[in-house]
């Protein structure tokens, strides 16, 4: 079955399609499947690539009552070459903007601490009325007008050279 020099070879597990989720399932929560291999989808079954030195424990499963032998699985030997490799995952518990370069500093500089803010509870600060130094506003006088109000009107009635 296998040439001289077809390559490294893995052993597969062979699935029908229709019962590979569960088995897929049963190889992972073993440790059986291959790290660095993708299963091999064909159209009626997927190969499962397994992990070196899990031969003997999946053919005692094959063999036995549970998951891989109920669901028609076939060991086989197939080259290392037909299978595509997994990606590597992604690394866990770093964000890309939060790598450190080389010779630069791991903990971020200490922040400042903000130094203590009087509080004022509409009385100013401790208790007591602070002078503005601006004079006091004068009060806002209130004019009736007439519907009709014109620019002349608002000089000759509102508006005072004194008063502006």
């Amino acid at each position: 079955m296998d040439e001289p020099d077809a390559g490294p070879t893995a052993l597969v597990l062979s699935v029908p399609t229709d019962g590979a989720k569960p088995v897929k399932d049963a190889l992972k929560k073993a440790g059986w499947l291959h790290a660095t291999l993708k299963p091999l989808v064909r159209p009626t079954s997927i190969a499962f690539p397994l992990a070196d030195g899990a031969e003997p424990a999946v053919r005692a499963a094959l063999g036995g009552d549970g998951v891989l032998a109920s669901a028609a699985a076939a060991a086989e030997s197939l080259a290392v070459s037909e299978f595509a490799a997994k990606k590597k995952p992604p690394q866990q518990g770093r964000h890309a903007s939060s790598v450190v370069k080389k010779g630069a500093s791991i903990a971020p500089p200490p922040r400042r601490a903000a130094p203590p803010q009087e509080r004022s509870f509409g009385s100013g600060a401790g208790g007591r009325v602070s002078a503005s130094v601006l004079p006091p506003a004068a009060p806002v006088r209130r004019v009736a007008c007439p519907p009709d109000v014109t620019h002349a009107w608002l000089q000759q009635h509102v508006r005072h050279p004194t008063n502006p």
